[in-house]
């Protein structure tokens, strides 16, 4: 798998990016991105470049927060009658991931892709996704409605150029191999070496518009990556250095980033931490950019572990930011994730787990305390402080139904196993600790 990336910076008004177009002979760019594009100056120095018949233009917008497989087919026709000779994605996680998916399948015969039909309009034929149930479905993927698609078979492998601009500080998708879509209301991820973007254009000034609750949520996003990346089964020493470096980054800045703290944060953190008041925000914002970056090319290498495979379901069915989901979930499965290691007397993972408390510790008040338990306190400050209102249940999916909705494959990542009884457990400790009603059921 192909890691190397070219990173380009947006100084100097873009003259990096100008000059790999140039260089890589980019004259038209499919542009995977959400309608906030125009707050950003990339938009407008796009529509320079299209003014100065220096560069094609063409967008593609119409596409759902958690992507569906219908929007991935909507893309892709578009991008074929497009004949853009690059994609370029700019936005958060759900932009990369659909462009990653166009990617992923504009070279697949559409045979082979589901519930799909070309229909001719005009002098052009469009692709379409076949969505009405009473539809035979005659794609060589299978005709059973409720059968599992193996998505990554289909994954026609390919150069076309890929170019990613991160607009939140949190996916770290524009550094993986990974992309994820939901295909008749089940969540589905790809991965391929050929998904991971050729080049990644950072915009720190992006940060500076996105409301606090998002800048949180994306925050944790980051901060859950990093933790999973470094205890993973799949962890390398790689990979544990890119969840170092984001950690200490996610902890420096942290303050700065989330500006507008509760007000108790103060009162509650003791720690010599005052430093990061002086620092610029422009440079926090380049910071955070790249914190979550490198906490992408951790997960790139090890994947994520329970804490991932347990939120999806808190965030489908009762809508609770993806970030928050996953750190709500992590705080207990760190808990019972170190019970576990003790019980057994794991040495490896008893000292994994250690030095991910001394980087934590460390990277708050200096010291390189030793306690295992130490890292998972300072996890939890910051969950206290970030995440400070109830959650109110909006339906009646119980405890048993998350329990029975975790993603197994994901599980088999963590370095400790969990019964269903112990999944149980923690859905039960999340409930009581984050929702009103604590009952739940």
């Amino acid at each position: 798998m192909n890691t190397r990336q070219i990173l380009l910076s947006e100084q100097h008004n873009f003259a990096d990016f100008d000059d790999y177009l140039k260089q890589t002979n980019i004259h038209s760019l499919f542009i995977v991105c959400g309608n906030s594009i125009k707050n950003f100056s990339i938009d407008s120095h796009l529509a320079d470049l299209c003014l100065n018949n220096h560069l094609k233009i063409v967008k593609f917008s119409d596409f759902s927060p958690n992507p569906k497989y219908e929007d991935i087919i909507k893309g892709i026709s578009l991008f074929k009658g497009s004949e853009c000779d690059a994609i370029m994605a700019v936005g958060g996680g759900s932009a990369i991931d659909v462009a990653k998916c166009i990617k992923a399948f504009y070279k697949t015969p559409l045979e082979k892709l589901p519930d799909v039909k070309c229909v001719q309009e005009g002098n052009n034929t469009a692709i379409i996704c076949r969505t009405d149930s009473s539809d035979a479905v005659t794609s060589e993927a299978g005709s059973n409605k409720h059968a599992n698609v193996d998505f990554n078979s289909l994954i026609v492998a390919n150069e076309l150029p890929f170019i990613t601009m991160p607009t939140t500080a949190g996916s770290g998708s524009e550094g993986t191999h990974f992309a994820v879509m939901y295909f008749r209301q089940k969540k589905y991820s790809i991965a391929d070496g050929s998904l991971i973007p050729h080049t990644v254009l950072f915009c720190p000034a992006v940060l500076a518009s996105l409301p606090l609750k998002q800048k949180i949520s994306t925050y944790l996003d980051a901060m859950t990556h990093s933790i999973e990346a470094y205890w993973s089964v799949n962890a390398t020493p790689e990979s544990r250095t890119y969840s170092t470096e984001a950690i200490t980054t996610l902890l420096k800045y942290r303050k700065v980033y989330l500006a507008n703290k509760t007000s108790n944060e103060n009162s509650q953190e003791n720690h010599n931490d005052n430093i990061l008041d002086n620092t610029s925000e422009n440079n926090c914002y380049s910071e955070m950019l790249r914190a979550a970056y490198t906490a992408g090319k951790a997960i790139n290498i090890s994947k994520t572990t329970a804490g991932h495979a347990m939120s999806y379901k808190l965030t489908s069915t009762f809508g609770i930011p993806h970030g928050l989901a996953v750190a709500m979930c992590l705080k207990y499965v760190w808990k019972e994730t170190i019970e576990k290691a003790l019980k057994s007397d794991n040495t490896d993972l008893i000292e994994t787990l250690t030095t991910l408390s001394v980087i934590f510790t460390s990277g708050i008040d200096n010291t390189k305390d030793r306690d295992i338990t130490g890292g998972l306190s300072v996890f939890n400050r910051i969950l206290d402080n970030l995440i400070t209102d109830k959650f109110k249940k909006n339906n009646s999916y119980s405890i048993e139904e998350l329990t029975a909705s975790v993603n197994v494959e994901r599980l088999k990542n963590h370095p400790v196993s969990f019964t269903s009884e112990e999944i149980f457990k923690i859905y039960e400790s999340v409930i009581k600790d984050f929702y009103e009603d604590r009952k739940f059921c």
